[in-house]
């Protein structure tokens, strides 16, 4: 799972995914970051360098 910025905001989707999957009935059991990657050029020349993190969200079924 990719989170996102949108004009240098940060969009946390991991966290969203893990909400959602809370709301049908799973238990998010651990979000594991697996590497961070940079901001595109576009956001980088405006905003500044600020990576975003790439995300395994694990979920149970109860």
């Amino acid at each position: 799972m990719g989170n996102a910025q949108y004009c240098g905001i940060p969009i946390m989707v991991d966290e969203f995914l893990a909400d959602i999957g809370s709301q049908v009935g799973l238990e998010p059991q651990e979000i594991r970051v697996v590497r961070y990657r940079g901001n595109s050029a576009q956001q980088m020349s405006e905003y500044g360098r600020n990576p975003s993190r790439e995300s395994i969200v694990f979920f149970t079924r109860p």
